[in-house]
Order: C-alpha cells, then structure tokens, then sequence
C-alpha cells in the first residue's frame, strides 16, 4: 500500500492559565491523585478552602484527567516520549492508538508530542514501527526520550 502525504493545517489557539500561586500549589499537591483528602492536604500547602472550591471549578476549562491502561500491570511498562513533526496528523494519532496501552498526544506548536508506554520487552518494536512511519513519510522527523517517572500509591 501507498502512502501520499498531505498537508493539514491546525487553527486551534492557546489560551492563558489564569492561576497564581495557591493554584499553581493545589495542581501540584493534586496531580497525581485527584482523590486525596482534601482538608489536610489544603492545611499542609497552606492554601484556603475557598481558593481551593475556586480552583476546583476552573479545573474542567484548563485541565484532563487521563486515565492509562496498563493490561500487563504499570510496573512493566517503560514510557517513551516522541516529539513528531508531520504533514498528516490525523494519521498519526489512530496508528500510536493501536497501541496495547494508552497513548497521550498532544499538540505543541507545529509539532504532537507523543507519551507511550509499552511492555519493556516490546521497546525494539516501537522504535521499528516509528522508523517505518518516518521511512513511508507519515512523519518527517522526530526526537524521542525515555521518560523516568512514575507513581506509586
């Protein structure tokens, strides 16, 4: 099968993030778990509950919550991040969606930055598949990083 690149063009524009100092501290203490208690942790970052009601009803206007499937547990999974310049968007997003895990795309400037995660033995067949999508032109260049974070509760 042929690929024929084409050009795509993306009018979506950012917007400001209105928060000050107590907001930027409440999405920190929250980020990773948005079900912790609320009362003791607004003690322990000194902030009010009212700044915190505020921010609460912002969060929808200027944040995601995403949830990650993980079918083989979180633990075995190593995340990669891939910044991707192409033509043809539209295409990349549903080919890193056939991914057994979950993959967040998101847009930044003229590029999609990419996090995946993938079973550490699989690490050889996404690269090949990323080299086959930039050898076919569905993509023109792209960086990648191995991404060392991660959560535990």
């Amino acid at each position: 099968m042929e690929f024929t690149p084409r050009i795509e063009y993306s009018n979506q524009q950012l917007t400001p993030l209105p928060w000050e100092k107590d907001e930027w501290k409440l999405f920190y203490a929250f980020k990773y778990n948005m079900r912790k208690t609320v009362t003791p942790l607004l003690k322990k970052i000194n902030v009010r509950y009212e700044t915190y009601a505020k921010w609460m009803e912002t969060l929808e206007n200027h944040c995601s919550i995403h949830t990650g499937f993980y079918p083989e547990g979180y633990k075995n999974y190593s995340s990669h991040c891939f910044l991707v310049s192409s033509d043809c968007r539209s295409l990349v997003q549903p080919l890193f969606s056939l991914l057994p895990t979950t993959s967040f795309i998101m847009e930044v400037g003229d590029q999609l930055l990419i996090f995946t995660n993938v079973p550490s033995p699989e690490i050889t067949n996404l690269f090949c598949t990323v080299y086959h999508m930039k050898v076919k032109r569905i993509i023109t260049i792209f960086s990648q990083a191995v991404v060392i974070f991660h959560y535990q509760h």
